[in-house]
């Protein structure tokens, strides 16, 4: 198992949200938790990327060249959205995923997302 800082930004049309933390890195997983201690796990598959948050909210989204379906859970709500991936890059530590989400076939929301690992500085 290998540890890096994590640095993460998910953006929407009217929010854009931070964390910065310690991950865990197995594999093809990425482990961390944010300041709400929301369990996020991040599965890379052959260019394709599984993002899913446990805790309230809980998600579980796939990003992959076709539409897929993501389920989002608020408050025993179930949200179930088509996702349709924009954008989706790769690079050594760098993840960037620009997706739409759809509902029916009505355009819901905007989203980014951009994941940067990186090694601690040393003291």
């Amino acid at each position: 198992m290998m540890s890096k800082n994590i640095w993460v930004q998910i953006t929407t049309e009217d929010l854009k949200t931070t964390i910065e933390t310690h991950a865990e890195i197995e594999g093809h997983q990425i482990r961390f938790y944010d300041d709400e201690n929301l369990h996020h796990i991040i599965t890379l598959n052959e260019g394709d990327v599984r993002y899913q948050k446990q805790g309230n909210p809980e998600m579980d989204f796939y990003f992959s060249e076709d539409p897929t379906e993501g389920v989002y859970i608020l408050d025993n709500q179930t949200f179930i959205f088509t996702i349709k991936t924009v954008e989706l890059k790769l690079k050594d530590d760098t993840i960037n995923i620009r997706y739409e989400l759809y509902q029916e076939d009505d355009l819901v929301s905007n989203h980014e997302i951009i994941i940067l690992l990186y090694e601690p500085l040393e003291a």
